[in-house]
């Protein structure tokens, strides 16, 4: 956190406010402020800021600045020239640190606070662990909270003054694809994980390649260092995308083929081969951009699809903007932190999915450790090793199944963080009369009573009523919860049997125009008359109604069927 002119900023805004400062009190046209930050006219990335025609220039082409940037009109500021800009909002601590001094000069010098409240909303993220697993009940804001583990671990200086910060910056780095989502499920295997075969067709025959799963990906993208010659491939191929809008370019494959190519936005450069005509092609074949820049990196081609296609477009970026071949010993910062979240992480079978992984991802056994282990892949016959700047985050949702069935091998590597429901973030907040706290307090204790505590009910699920500060509206919210997210859950854990349902609910306490859920006694006699032959050891049957959520008087409708809930409970 730093202040500036008596108000606190964290890292982001900080810059923003120093650049509103800069030109609010001096006479700058947009030549001279290039000049003292040393902007390349055309950049969009890794820039300080743009103008605003690049800005909206790429962003209508499908980029992804929009995250990257201080988009809103407030946040737009004026050159003297009459030049709008948008301002960056990427930013480490230290990048800002070495920015600093060009601001200095103008006598626009901010002081770096030293002390942070506890119970402030402010928050300074600290390191994290490599592997952990969020796991509890059904609503105790594990995905909630995910978010603020992801950017824990992906920036660790960064700080937020509320939620919106946090999930801004969230944005920003899934933007970057530094933080990364899949979600585990029964049918889900190794070859999407890691890598598989993946059947394509060139020059009319089948052909087998090996295709990267998504953490196979991630792992690769986390092992490059963040090198000058990236940076500036990064911009030759910005500027190749301009030339490319629209446009056509020739050129020739190294076998001497002719064809052409253009740019449409999104992810790939369409390609047209001369010797087939345009008419045919519909939208021409597909290179992919990605493939471009890991080709550019790796100089591997073997997953690439239509490659002698995308090995020309390089080599014509290379000659023509004057990009050198990648040079991993040009660093130029300090190495990122990747984060790959797996939502459901017990929902999969860790064994099919991880497979001979499963050792690597030990914090001992990552790339650079003193147990450092590679191992060869199946399929690619690749070298593989997990780098330590890859944070794994799971969420596990215990009622789907318990902590100790988990698969061993995955409980041993990872750092597992109990979340269980808080009524007392309540506070003891009534709503028409109804305790909060109490009331899911009161449900859960029945059934930890009656099942287990890693079936017990989130506090989320009460949240939207909590927030709502219209009481009428707050209450519908409440009834919504029920109806939508506690009966439902009740159901699934006990299977139908009402009676538990019922006890969980306090009906066997409550009079019977408070009750939820109505008990019936029915003779077989009353139902199929005295003759009906049924051997059976009780002489009447009992069944269970749950009450109409709509139409009038209903029971769900009287907060006194809410309070009496709990108020047997001392």
């Amino acid at each position: 956190m730093f202040n500036f002119r008596n108000e606190k900023y964290n890292l982001r805004n900080l810059v923003l406010a120093l650049m509103k400062a800069l030109l609010s009190e001096n006479q700058l046209t947009l030549a001279e402020l290039d000049k003292i930050f040393e902007r390349k006219s055309n950049a969009v990335r890794g820039v300080i800021y743009t103008t605003e025609a690049l800005f909206t220039d790429y962003k209508e082409r499908g980029s992804d600045t929009k995250p990257r940037f201080f988009e809103s009109l407030s946040d737009r500021l004026t050159t003297s020239d009459d030049v709008t800009i948008v301002v960056s909002n990427q930013w480490s601590r230290h990048n800002v640190i070495s920015l600093l001094e060009k601001f200095e000069p103008y006598g626009l010098i901010p002081a770096e606070g030293a002390e942070y409240e506890a119970a402030s909303e402010n928050k300074v993220l600290t390191s994290t662990s490599l592997n952990q697993i969020l796991y509890g009940p059904p609503g105790t804001g594990k995905t909630y909270h995910t978010i603020e583990a992801a950017v824990k671990a992906a920036e660790p200086t960064f700080t937020w003054a509320n939620r919106d910060e946090l999930k801004n910056e969230y944005v920003r780095l899934v933007a970057d694809k530094r933080i990364r989502f899949v979600t585990f499920h029964q049918s889900y295997g190794y070859e999407e994980f890691v890598e598989g075969l993946s059947a394509t067709t060139e020059n009319e025959a089948i052909k087998y390649a090996v295709k990267d799963g998504v953490f196979k990906r991630i792992c690769t993208d986390a092992s490059i260092k963040d090198v000058d010659s990236i940076q500036k491939f990064d911009e030759a191929l910005e500027s190749l995308k301009h030339d490319a809008d629209g446009q056509m370019i020739s050129l020739k494959t190294s076998t001497g083929k002719s064809f052409e190519f253009t740019y449409n936005g999104n992810a790939t450069f369409r390609v047209y081969p001369e010797a087939t005509k345009h008419d045919n092609l519909g939208n021409g074949y597909p290179a992919s951009i990605a493939h471009l820049r890991s080709f550019y990196i790796t100089g591997d081609e073997s997953d690439i699809y239509n490659r002698s296609y995308v090995r020309a477009i390089l080599m014509h970026l290379k000659e023509k903007y004057n990009t050198a071949d990648y040079n991993e010993t040009a660093v130029t910062a300090t190495k990122q932190n990747f984060v790959f979240i797996i939502d459901e992480i017990n929902r999969g079978n860790i064994s099919k999915i991880f497979g001979e992984l499963i050792t690597l991802i030990e914090p001992s056994k990552r790339k650079g450790a003193e147990e450092e282990i590679e191992l060869v892949l199946p399929y690619s016959g690749d070298t593989f090793s997990v780098p330590d700047n890859l944070h794994i985050i799971g969420t596990m949702n215990t009622a789907d199944r318990s902590l100790a069935m988990m698969d061993t091998a995955l409980r041993r590597r990872f750092d597992f963080i109990e979340m269980m429901p808080k009524p007392e973030l309540f506070n003891h907040k009534q709503i028409k009369g109804i305790d909060l706290t109490r009331l899911l307090n009161a449900l859960n204790k029945r059934i930890e009573a009656l099942y287990d505590r890693e079936h017990t009910l989130g506090h989320a699920f009460l949240f939207p009523a909590y927030n709502e500060q219209d009481e009428d509206k707050a209450f519908e919210l409440l009834k919504a919860a029920f109806k939508n997210k506690i009966i439902p859950l009740l159901e699934e854990y006990f299977y139908d049997d009402w009676n538990k349902i019922r006890l969980v609910l306090g009906d066997n306490q409550k009079s019977d125009e408070i009750r939820f859920v109505k008990k019936h006694n029915e003779s077989y006699d009353s139902l199929f008359g005295s003759n009906h032959g049924l051997e059976t050891y009780e002489e009447s049957k009992t069944r269970y109604t749950l009450m109409a959520f709509d139409g009038k008087n209903s029971v769900w409708d009287n907060p006194q069927a809410y309070i009496a809930v709990y108020t047997s409970i001392k």
